[in-house]
Order: C-alpha cells, then structure tokens, then sequence
C-alpha cells in the first residue's frame, strides 16, 4: 500500500505555527465531542450538536483569518508580478490576433477572387453560347434565303419553260435596202438584223408572256401558290337553263 506523501514544508511565522497547532487540536477535541455526542435523537443531542456546530464554525473562521494573514503578503507579490508580465502577455496576445487577422483576410480575398473568377468564367461562357446561338441563326436564316431564292429561281425556270415560245422563230428583219436599175429590173442589196436566244432565263420580263392556260391548269390542279401570283378564291351567280322535264 502507498504511503501517502507528507506534506512540502513551508516557512510560517512561530506566532502563526503556534496559532496552527492550537486549531490542530481544537479540531481533535471536537471530534471527539462530535463522536460522543452521536446522531441527533432527542433535544438533548439536538441542543449539544448546535453548540458543537458553532465551536467548529469560530474553528473555521480562525483559520480562514490565519490562512488570509499568511498569504496577503504572497497576493501582494503575485499582484506585483501579474503587473509586470500581463502588459507582455497582452502584447502578445495582439500580434496573434493581427495575424489571425491578417491569414483570415487573405483567406476571404481568395475565397472573394475565387468567386469572381468562377462568375466571370460563367459569364463569358454564357455569352460565348449567345453568339453561337446567334450566329447559328444568322446561318439558318442565310440558308433559308438561299433555299428560298433557289425555290424563286426553279420556279421561274419552271414558269419560263412552260412559256409557249417560238424561241428558234425568226424576227421580222430590220433592213435598209438600196436599189439600182438595170434592163432587166431593180437589184437590191438588203441589209437586216436578226438574233438566236443563247438564255431564256435572262430575257427581261417585258419581252415574255404568261402562259394563262399553263396557269389556270395549274390552279385547277390544286396549286394555291405560285411565285409572283396571287391566287385567291372569288364567289359569284352562276346559272343554267332548265331543262324541258324540268318545267313540266
């Protein structure tokens, strides 16, 4: 078994020491008086313990007075040095603070650049997608022209095939004559122009003519569109004879 270890020796005063040893044996004293008087039963154990109780309290108050005379000078010494070396720790305590500081706000700068990148990438993306969308229109719309251009120009290869044209018939010539007389009659030399079509397509409009048959059998085909017509659907009165089994 573990002896227990006795207590470090310390420097007090005789008057202090002598004051210590009478409390040592008041308590033994009083003790003993607790264990003769026993658990309180009666008045008479009740009225022994109240007196007991307040021995041991002017017991306590004795010492508290000799525990705070002993070491009001050693307070006094410990305020001296809290005096000396809190001021250090204070300085200390404020260069850790201002680095705290100062790591916590490169931190929220990076978090803050971080962020803005993040942002600016998604803007940039966002408007790199715009002009994808749009050139990606302005190409289905140039398509679309085209198409339709192509659609305008078939139409019209279409529309002038059909044309009912003598396109080998010869023009009446343009001729300047010049005559001269002999015995026998007048000799002419006769000069004229005349032309062969190389393009139907690129013969202006004013020296073509529409095909109304070629039109209206379309129509009645069932086209309702045709480049450079308008086809619209017209009412009127329509009547017809009656027959003779009509009126008896």
């Amino acid at each position: 078994m573990k002896t227990p270890e006795k207590p470090e020796a310390v420097d007090v005063p005789p008057n202090a020491t002598k004051m210590l040893d009478v409390l040592k044996s008041g308590l033994v004293q009083l003790r003993a008086e607790a264990a003769r008087i026993g658990p309180v039963t009666d008045p008479a154990t009740m009225l022994a313990t109240n007196e007991l109780y307040f021995k041991v309290n002017r017991g306590h108050d004795l010492a508290k007075t000799l525990l705070d005379r002993l070491t009001a000078p050693l307070k006094a010494r410990m305020a001296k040095v809290k005096a000396l070396i809190q001021p250090v720790a204070r300085d200390y305590d404020d260069l850790a603070a201002q680095l705290k500081r100062s790591a916590e706000g490169y931190v929220v700068a990076q978090a803050i650049a971080e962020r803005l990148a993040r942002e600016k990438l998604a803007r940039e993306r966002a408007e790199a997608d715009a002009r994808q969308r749009d050139a990606e229109r302005a190409a289905l719309a140039a398509k679309t022209e085209e198409d339709r251009k192509a659609q305008q120009a078939k139409a019209a290869d279409a529309f002038v095939a059909r044309l009912d044209l003598d396109a080998t018939a010869p023009v009446a010539p343009t001729s300047v004559e010049t005559g001269a007389k002999t015995t026998a009659g007048t000799i002419y030399a006769a000069s004229h122009w005349d032309f062969e079509v190389t393009n139907l397509a690129e013969v202006p409009r004013e020296y073509l003519c529409l095909d109304v048959k070629a039109v209206r059998a379309a129509i009645d085909g069932g086209a309702r569109e045709i480049p450079g017509l308008k086809i619209e659907e017209s009412f009127g009165a329509k009547g017809r004879a009656a027959t003779k089994a009509a009126t008896r």
